[in-house]
């Protein structure tokens, strides 16, 4: 038998009359109880102290068994709850009120369906008793009462019954629950095969997706209700998903195990059907990020922050894992990054089949604010989403102009402590996107991933790196070379450059083409690279003009052919009307090309219109440029055609050719103003506006490398920079008392030299940086850590150490001043006369300290070392070291040398003879 029992309303509050339902009390009587073989306690329901319309529950219980369950009634039947007639032939518990049952009372508004609990405990439910609680005045009794939600619809589902996710809000993810088992897992397809193993059985193991609790009853068979307007989201918690994994435990070794992500762990067992946990459970909060593995495309790898207890935590230290997915790749990687992504609404639809990803720190620009974030790549585009902005952009990695760490400490994240190596800085055309994670390990792998995905081989125009035109940049680079040193030379793209140069043009322009820059040499700098343009076209997979419009290029050339010559001297109008037409129905066939082969096709074709511009003094005719470039943009060196086929098409595509140079402003829609503007004259107009700089600025590290730069003029010198800055620290309060100095910086901080007061920087930054070509050389203004003093000096070093440039072994000499203007190196114990080796003192430059790696004798640990100024200095051991015994004795040894230099002394001390 069936009866009512008063379940929680909505929220949702009415009036109390017409309607109100008081409180009944059911009991259990004697007979009824005795029809039961097994007595049953009674349902037990959450109190409430609020009174209105109820929907019905049905509280069933079988006279074959002792179980029991719940089942809601069709939403759109709510009536007030009474307990129904009571019949003793029924087999069945009834339950009797212990009142009788209100008055009927009219059909209330319809309300919502309550969500109702999968396990409800019903052995000790008491409805209230007595009279209904009053209800409380209501404020703003001008304003009309809230309006009743709206009654969902829901789908009913039986066991063994199959819904499609299309029907609801996210169809992308592809998941079919395909059958909901007898104890009530949900079990899911992707792509109409198992999440799980490969085995025909399924198991529980094998649950695709925990989004919604109640599709796994507590009870058995159980109607399950459904909103249609449900949208099944992964995030966090809700995710379940298994298959069958190649985990990575070495170089070479790996296992073959069941993964699994549950409960937003990732775990591994041995197999589906085992329960033993062989590795993790991994938390997947910690998630830092996740990706393809850049060593193995078809490997995983997931970054994880270490929690491991006994072990102390360093800003670098982080779990990686790595595994292999037998199928279902890029959906492994979505759903690890869901199971930590921000929790908004638009960003969860957007995390769908990416190549890596995960939480971070981001920065837009060098002067805007660090945000929380979140990142992740799909094919070429890079896709960041900052909390504060709380929308999704994106930019184009082929157009990334650079990506480097080793960024300033003032850029750093002020969110994160203690990071070692910082963000890494992602550079645009006119925009810059820092990233930078809380764990530094995680912050090089982004920067890896990103590295990863610019060095990529090209063999297709959309797989190059482009300029913000969609060109790409060694085209750009090559036409612009060739327009600016060429644009008048004879012979151009007619004569072959050295195989050589032009080899090592392309390849440089193939893996860093943003960082190549094309110098001019000579004449055949420039046959070079009009080469490499022709090579770089040739050897693409698909060429410029694709195989698939150039039956419509060669009819559109060959309908207009013959019109066009009858009518070309006696008929101008319809002659010029005749390519106007033909101009159109070329823009047309074009106007279906790619984006990017568009762009390159009018960039090409524009250069050489201007190359022709010349012909005067290029001999660069339409005929000659249409039999270089006709061939070269209809076809490729690896063709599938047979050789007298490509031959039959060449004088088409020659023909073609002509066509796009002489009708290239009404094919492309090019205005005459622009045509008309000559390179060389828009640059000297641009840069007639700007102010004339006087002298080049310098910039000057404040106490340590990156922590503060200020910018002073190249002609300064050291003593004149040292007293700006001290009367900076004075006008702002901020000078603590110490002595200051400038000191030059080189070899990444190994080697230091107290700049003289008479030096320029010119000298050092102009003149000998540029000669030794130095990249990790800089001038810091910190407290003086070297005090010269001219009356403490000694011209002689009789024992000492010393080491050649290039080289690791030390050996005895004796070093001597002579004359002021010389250095000479002689032999140990031997007397002062003939020297092994001399410099003259004016072209040494010395430094303390010795270059890492070369290690000094431990009985001879104050080291300086020497570089001759026309010396050789990107070399792994740069300069003469020289190591004393003794810190007096080197000390005395470099003021003599100090006081000898003429760039370094106040005060000529040896006058010219």
């Amino acid at each position: 038998m069936v009866v009512d029992k008063p379940v929680p309303k909505p929220r949702t509050m009415f009036p109390p009359t017409p309607g109100f339902i008081t409180p009944n009390t059911h009991e259990l009587s004697d007979s009824q109880s005795s029809n039961c073989e097994s007595p049953t306690p009674a349902p037990s329901l959450p109190a409430t102290e609020e009174y209105g319309w109820h929907p019905k529950l049905v509280h069933t219980v079988s006279s074959e068994s002792s179980d029991s369950f719940l089942s809601c009634s069709d939403a759109s039947a709510m009536t007030p709850v009474a307990p129904p007639p009571s019949s003793e032939a029924s087999p069945m518990v009834q339950l009797s009120p212990a009142r009788p049952p209100p008055p009927p009372i009219p059909e209330p508004p319809s309300l919502p369906l309550p969500r109702l609990p999968i396990e409800t405990d019903t052995s000790d439910f008491e409805p209230p008793v007595g009279p209904a609680p009053p209800i409380p005045p209501r404020y703003n009794r001008d304003k009309a009462l809230p309006e009743p939600v709206e009654e969902e619809s829901f789908l009913r589902l039986s066991i063994g019954d199959t819904i499609s996710l299309s029907q609801f809000s996210e169809p992308k993810l592809g998941i079919s629950l395909t059958n909901i088992s007898s104890n009530g897992q949900w079990l899911a397809s992707y792509d109409g095969e198992s999440f799980g193993s490969n085995n025909s059985r399924p198991s529980s193991s094998q649950s695709a997706s925990d989004v919604y609790d109640f599709l796994r009853p507590a009870l058995g068979n159980i109607d399950i209700l459904l909103p249609q307007d449900a949208s099944l989201k992964a995030d966090g918690e809700n995710i379940t998903f298994s298959g069958y994994v190649q985990l990575k435990t070495g170089k070479k070794e790996s296992k073959r195990l069941m993964a699994f992500i549950r409960s937003r762990q990732l775990l591994f067992k041995p197999s589906d059907l085992d329960d033993l946990v062989v590795h993790g459970p991994y938390d997947l909060s910690r998630l830092l990020f996740v990706g393809k593995s850049i060593e193995n495309a078809s490997d995983i790898i997931v970054v994880l922050r270490s929690v491991k207890r006994g072990q102390t935590i360093t800003h670098g230290n982080a779990e990686v894992l790595k595994f292999a997915p037998e199928d279902n790749f890029h959906f492994w990687i979505t759903l690890l990054a869901k199971c930590n992504c921000p929790n908004y609404r638009i960003l969860q639809d957007s995390v769908s089949e990416i190549d890596g990803g995960g939480k971070i720190f981001i920065r837009e620009g060098t002067t805007g604010l660090w945000d929380e974030g979140f990142a992740f790549i799909r094919h070429n585009t890079f896709f960041y989403f900052i909390r504060q902005d709380e929308q999704i952009k994106c930019q184009d990695i082929r157009k990334f102009v650079k990506i480097k760490m080793d960024l300033p400490l003032a850029d750093y994240c002020n969110h994160i402590s203690h990071s070692h190596s910082g963000p890494l800085i992602i550079m645009l055309d006119g925009l810059s996107i820092c990233l930078q994670n809380e764990n530094d390990g995680a912050t090089k792998t982004w920067f890896n991933f990103l590295q990863a995905q610019l060095r990529r081989p090209s063999r297709r125009l959309s797989e190059c790196r482009l300029t913000s035109d969609d060109i790409p940049v060694i085209v750009d680079k090559c036409i612009k070379f060739v327009s600016t040193y060429g644009i008048r030379q004879p012979g151009l793209y007619r004569k072959n450059g050295p195989n050589a140069k032009a080899r090592a043009i392309f390849d440089s322009l193939k893996n860093e083409p943003f960082d190549t820059h094309l110098t001019f040499y000579n004449d055949e700098t420039i046959n070079a690279a009009s080469d490499v343009l022709r090579t770089f076209f040739r050897q693409l997979d698909i060429p410029l003009i694709p195989s698939e419009i150039q039956p419509e290029l060669y009819t559109i050339s060959d309908r207009y052919r013959q019109p066009l010559l009858q009518n070309v001297l006696d008929h101008k109008e319809v002659y010029e009307q005749l390519l106007l037409e033909k101009a159109h129905d070329y823009r047309s066939a074009i106007k279906t090309l790619p984006p990017i082969h568009y762009s390159t096709l009018q960039k090409l074709v524009d250069h050489l219109v201007e190359v022709n511009a010349h012909e005067a003094d290029n001999r660069a005719s339409i005929d000659n440029l249409a039999r270089v470039f006709g061939p070269t943009i209809f076809s490729v060196d690896k063709s599938d055609e047979s050789p007298s086929c490509v031959f039959s098409k060449t004088g088409l595509q020659i023909t073609v050719m002509k066509d796009f140079i002489q009708l290239f402003d009404k094919i492309f829609d090019v205005t005459h103003d622009k045509k008309a503007i000559d390179i060389t004259e828009a640059f000297e107009l641009k840069c007639a506006s700007k102010p004339i700089a006087e002298g080049f600025l310098i910039s000057i590290h404040f106490i340590s490398k990156d922590n503060q730069c200020f910018n002073v003029q190249s002609s300064l010198t050291a003593e004149q920079i040292v007293e700006y800055k001290i009367d900076k620290l004075k006008s702002t309060h901020e000078s603590d008392g110490n002595v200051y100095g400038l000191y030059e910086i080189a070899k990444e901080g190994s080697l230091e030299r107290r700049i003289g007061d008479r030096e320029t920087l010119n000298s050092i930054v102009l003149q000998r940086w540029m000669k030794w070509k130095a990249k990790d050389t800089f001038i810091l203004f910190k407290k003086e850590s070297f005090f010269f003093n001219p009356g403490n000096t000694r011209p002689f070093a009789e024992n000492i150490k010393i080491c050649e440039p290039d080289s690791k072994n030390f050996k005895s000499a004796q070093l001597r001043i002579e004359n002021g203007k010389k250095i000479q190196q002689f032999p140990k114990g031997e007397k002062l006369n003939k020297p092994q080796k001399e410099w003259k003192i004016d072209e040494t430059v010395w430094f303390m300290g010795n270059v890492a790696d070369r290690k000094y004798p431990p009985d001879f640990p104050f080291t300086t070392t020497f570089i001759l100024k026309m010396g050789k200095y990107n070399i792994k051991y740069a300069g003469f070291c020289v190591a004393f015994s003794d810190e007096v004795q080197r000390n005395q040894w470099l003021n003599a040398v100090m006081a000898c230099q003429r760039d370094y002394s106040p005060v000529d001390l040896i006058p010219d003879l």
